[in-house]
């Protein structure tokens, strides 16, 4: 048995202070600099005053242009160059502007009445509306292969009449209020 006055706080006198686990209140740490002792409440504003100093000096080693939030920046400009040159160098000016007329591989047959975008008389029972456009290629493909033969079939007998609209549905739009 321990005596009185050898208790709990007895025991931790004896051991020597840096095997302490535990501190009260009341003891105070000597400050660095002198041998006066600070508060607690001292010793915060001075942790908050070297926090403060630290969040205003730029991180070291690393200069402003290397954060990620400018390379993804700059890497989503130079991507969005890129694209757009091709775009404008593929697009190669707007058409054969310079180019010579190719002739139509089929005419358009004898005794047919053209006028304009209209082919055919136009008293036929039948009126076809062609809207295509010249930069299309599904319209190029029809003008080429399916209203070739039914020009060629039904035009001249005069039971259909084509009339062609031209709308841009690709490139350039006009001023044409078909146009979408």
């Amino acid at each position: 048995m321990v005596g009185p006055g050898r208790g709990r706080m007895a025991r931790a006198r004896e051991r020597p202070a840096s095997h302490r686990r535990t501190r009260t209140l009341s003891q105070k740490q000597p400050d660095s600099t002198s041998s006066s002792y600070q508060t607690r409440r001292e010793r915060r504003r001075a942790g908050r005053r070297e926090r403060q100093v630290r969040r205003q000096q730029p991180p070291p080693g690393r200069p402003g242009w290397a954060s990620p939030t400018v390379l993804i920046t700059g890497g989503a400009l130079l991507v969005g160059a890129v694209v757009i040159a091709f775009a404008v160098l593929t697009q190669g000016g707007g058409g054969n502007a310079g180019g010579d007329l190719v002739a139509p591989s089929r005419p358009v047959p004898a005794g047919v009445v053209v006028d304009g975008a209209t082919m055919g008389v136009a008293e036929a029972p039948v009126t076809l509306d062609v809207w295509s456009d010249f930069q299309c290629p599904a319209c190029g493909v029809f003008a080429r292969d399916s209203e070739t033969l039914i020009r060629e079939t039904f035009v001249p007998d005069g039971t259909l009449r084509i009339v062609h609209h031209d709308a841009a549905f690709q490139g350039r739009r006009s001023a044409s209020p078909y146009d979408e």
